[in-house]
């Protein structure tokens, strides 16, 4: 795909495009093969990455679709919806973080979910998804005025 991508940008006299190791497997894959070399055949393992735990498959929509839209190989339609998602999901974590109790509380609205026993510790809903109990659908059952809105992400 990035070959065909590039293939086309010099076909049309335009600088080639490049993917950092910090963005994409691909990038890491390219660095390693142009900058390290290899004397033997190139397997591309996770754990070369760097940034592996930043470059999983759930987010790649998110860090590789802008880049698509730039070189023209992601529709306006296409990039619009992931401007949305964007946009919805930076709005899921300001009201995550904008719902702050004590822990006291929390274990109130949310019983059977092993928390430190500090009554005056304040959490926000970013905090406590943390918990292994704890899950984003979890929370909008107890806020639903808050973060139902978010819930197809």
């Amino acid at each position: 795909l990035w070959a065909g991508v590039n293939a086309a940008r010099s076909a049309l006299c335009r600088p080639p495009a490049a993917l950092s190791r910090t963005e994409s497997y691909i990038g890491v894959l390219v660095d390693d093969l142009v900058s390290r070399g290899v004397t033997e055949p190139y397997r591309m393992f996770t754990s070369r990455a760097e940034f592996r735990t930043s470059l999983r498959p759930d987010n790649a929509d998110l860090r590789l679709t802008m880049k698509g839209f730039e070189l023209g190989c992601v529709s306006a339609v296409r990039h619009h919806e992931a401007i949305r998602v964007h946009c919805s999901i930076q709005k899921a974590m300001a009201a995550l973080q904008s719902l702050t109790m004590s822990s006291d509380s929390w274990r109130q609205k949310l019983p059977g979910i092993g928390m430190s026993e500090n009554k005056h510790q304040k959490l926000s809903g970013m905090d406590l998804l943390q918990y292994k109990d704890v899950s984003f659908k979890m929370l909008a059952s107890v806020f639903p005025e808050s973060l139902s809105p978010y819930m197809e992400f």
